[in-house]
């Protein structure tokens, strides 16, 4: 199975083979052991299926931590989409002294050229509780450490 190969982003898949492989070596040990073929014939063979197994048993946990990393990164999308709109919703609502605050501490420096502007964030750990208390109740700091976490 090659990296770019379907079957490899198919964990179903993979377990089949998983379940082949076991399989496979099953009966080569049973047809070793009825004296059907020699050692000499036996340990070759074994010792590939063995082999594959491993690579796909590393196949499988590759696909489970991508799967798991697929997970948070929802999770993290989903939370910073909630945040985003509870701010999105009440930022209209707020005096423009608590616009400029909130700006004053997200934003470290703005550079301005002749072709490009650019804003440089400050973001660092005291940042959502900053936001938060600048903010008010505008979402939960829990929600805020989601979305600054992004920017950085």
């Amino acid at each position: 199975m090659a990296i770019g190969d379907p079957e490899a982003a198919d964990p179903s898949l993979v377990q089949g083979k998983i379940g082949d492989t076991r399989r496979a070596i099953g009966r080569l040990v049973d047809v070793f052991s009825d004296g059907l073929i020699e050692k000499t014939e036996f340990e070759p063979r074994v010792n590939a299926l063995r082999e594959r197994l491993r690579r796909l048993e590393a196949q499988r946990k590759t696909a489970d931590v991508g799967d798991a990393s697929d997970g948070e990164l929802r999770l993290l999308i989903g939370r910073l989409q909630d945040f985003s709109a509870g701010i999105a919703s009440k930022l209209g609502q707020a005096d423009w002294r608590t616009k400029r605050e909130i700006i004053r501490r997200l934003v470290k420096r703005i550079d301005v050229g002749p072709d490009a502007i650019e804003i440089v964030f400050r973001v660092g750990p005291s940042t959502p509780e900053a936001v938060s208390e600048c903010v008010g109740n505008f979402a939960s700091s829990s929600q805020a450490s989601v979305a600054l976490l992004v920017m950085r």
